[in-house]
This record gives C-alpha cells, sequence and structure tokens, in this order.
C-alpha cells in the first residue's frame, strides 16, 4: 500500500537526518538482527483495517512501530534515554507525519528481547494512526 510506503519513508528520512551516530535504519520489521548491524532502528506498520462506519471507505486505522533495537547486553534505561532523547522528539516534530495522518497518538511502550541468539533487546514505540488510503 502506497501510503504505508509513504509514511514508513518521512519517518526514516526524519530518523536519519536527526541520529547522526551509526545506526542501520530499517524500512520494515526486520527478520534477523547481527551484532554487527546494531543499533537499529525499525519502522513498520500492523493492524492496519478500515475504519468501521466511517463515511469514506478510504479511511484506515493502524499501529505504526518505531522500535529500537540494540545489543542484548545493555540496559534497558539506554534504550529509554535513547529514545527519549533522540528519537521520540523527531516523531513529536514530523510534520510529514501529522499531515499524512488524520489521528496521531502514543498508545504503548513495550520491551523485548531476543529470546533464540540473546543478541538484541528492544523498546518498541507504538503510535496508533488513522490515515486515509
Amino acid at each position: 500500500m502506497m501510503k504505508h510506503m509513504q509514511l514508513r519513508a518521512a519517518i526514516l528520512a526524519a530518523l536519519r537526518a536527526a541520529i547522526t551516530e551509526h545506526t542501520t535504519f530499517l524500512d520494515g520489521r526486520p527478520v534477523a538482527l547481527t551484532s554487527d548491524s546494531l543499533p537499529a532502528i525499525a519502522v513498520y506498520i500492523s493492524d492496519a483495517q478500515p475504519v468501521d462506519n466511517a463515511l469514506d471507505e478510504a479511511l484506515w486505522q493502524a499501529s505504526l512501530h518505531v522500535e529500537l533495537f540494540e545489543k542484548a547486553e545493555g540496559l534497558d534505561s539506554t534504550l529509554d534515554e535513547k529514545m527519549a532523547q533522540k528519537i521520540s522528539p523527531v516523531l513529536m516534530s514530523e510534520s510529514a507525519l501529522q499531515e499524512s495522518t488524520q489521528t496521531f497518538s502514543t498508545q504503548r511502550y513495550d520491551y523485548r528481547r531476543d529470546e533464540e541468539g540473546s543478541i538484541w533487546r528492544s523498546a518498541d514505540l507504538e503510535f496508533s494512526i488513522t490515515y486515509y488510503q
């Protein structure tokens, strides 16, 4: 879907401009990460569906994820610090994102760990968005 591609591209461009240290930027949810690709930031959309009872059938809702991945041996506080200082301010000020969505609100913040390879840990900042397809 073209709108999803445009949303991810706008967010990734803003993050690339703001984050100057070595970071891998991923368009979509990663399948596998290696320690060489960390830190990484993935931007992806999940649970996209048309809005029920919308007057316009082109109105959709989804979850937008901006997930920060770092090496497994670090502390969650470093994830929080980087998310608060580097990523969140970019997302809150990203005019392209605000112009491309009808609604944009923080939905959840969650931690995950690589249970199989113990390579990475992550913080997932999730937004609820509605947009016209």
